[in-house]
């Protein structure tokens, strides 16, 4: 890929883009395949073909720093002196975003905003948050933004999570749905499916979609389960098809009756993993089939190894960031008879 940021040495933000990107995606899955190898339950997993990216224009989804001043702002990144470092037509960004700047830049002038400069702490704009949605929509009332990812439009609420990468993400939905869906051991169809730190629901509403009767999703940010809400009710789905419920996920797992726990529990934690309480948690109580998504490895492979009642028995790389270090794996996990 060619960037003329990084040719001329102005972001380094695409670490590895000067290595080529089969080479990039086979280092991230050796990673992966190295901390699930410390795992004794993990022994044997099998590892489907990784779900890879397009190198360039993935990025549906920005955070821009605001830079320079009110009458040149700049959008891009913060620089080694922590001021503003433009990045017009940034190659990894979707067209869409890389369209909207000047305009965005033209209106930041027309309301005579101060850039915010992090050394002096001084300005009124910090960052300007885009995302590709389904439509344009132009300084209305309307709160929520319609985001394509998988299979379904999901609503976007302000100060929501959503994946730097639809595409990639929409297939992780995919892979979850399709894991969910399998037969249980009894041969029955799994009835019921947990999404825990579920964000706007994409887990558990393809989930739904895949055909599992009856889904609930926890997060903490009542944003979030707003959107998610949103989302469920658009796809058509009652308030028991698809329940969402904002609470902390290890405290509102903990207060259930164990026989209510579902056949299929997804988790979706940030960097840290679940936690020792909610991994003895689902070790003890949670049904025959858990699906882990997480985007980090190191803390994955602690979480499984706090659960020993459960074989990992597939796993898959999603490269949602390419040119960096960011390792995106989930995992299928089983149970093992008593």
């Amino acid at each position: 890929m060619q960037c003329e940021h990084w040719d001329r040495g102005a972001c380094r933000s695409c670490r590895y883009l000067d290595v080529p990107y089969g080479e990039q995606v086979a280092a991230k899955s050796e990673t992966a395949a190295e901390a699930l190898a410390l795992v004794p339950t993990a022994a044997g997993v099998h590892w489907l073909s990784p779900r890879r990216s397009a190198p360039t224009a993935f990025r549906t989804s920005a955070k821009l720093v605001v830079g320079g001043t009110r009458r040149r702002p700049t959008l891009g990144i913060l620089g080694p002196d922590r001021r503003g470092v433009d990045l017009p037509g940034c190659p990894i960004q979707h067209p869409a975003i890389n369209r909207a700047t000047p305009a965005l830049k033209r209106f930041i002038r027309s309301l005579d905003l101060i850039p915010y400069d992090v050394p002096t702490k001084n300005g009124e704009l910090k960052y300007i948050l885009l995302t590709v949605g389904a439509d344009e929509i132009i300084l209305s009332k309307r709160r929520m933004l319609p985001i394509r990812a998988g299979d379904l439009d999901l609503a976007l609420g302000p100060g929501s999570f959503i994946q730097t990468n639809a595409a990639v993400a929409g297939d992780l939905y995919r892979q979850a749905a399709d894991w969910a869906a399998l037969p249980l051991a009894s041969g029955d169809a799994p009835q019921t499916l947990w999404d825990l730190y579920c964000g706007i629901g994409g887990f558990a509403l393809h989930a739904a979609n895949a055909g599992i009767p009856r889904v609930t999703g926890v997060e903490v940010s009542e944003r979030a389960i707003a959107s998610a809400i949103r989302s469920a009710s658009q796809a058509g789905l009652s308030r028991t098809a698809a329940r969402f419920i904002a609470a902390d996920a290890t405290a509102w797992a903990a207060q259930q009756d164990p026989a209510t726990a579902p056949d299929v529990l997804i988790v979706n934690p940030p960097r840290r993993g679940i936690g020792d309480a909610l991994a003895q948690w689902v070790n003890e109580h949670a049904g025959e089939r858990v699906i882990y998504s997480s985007c980090n490895p190191t803390s994955l492979a602690r979480d499984l190894e706090a659960m020993p009642a459960y074989r990992c028995v597939e796993a898959r790389l999603f490269d949602m960031f390419p040119h960096t270090d960011h390792v995106e794996v989930a995992v299928l996990l089983r149970r093992t008879p008593s």
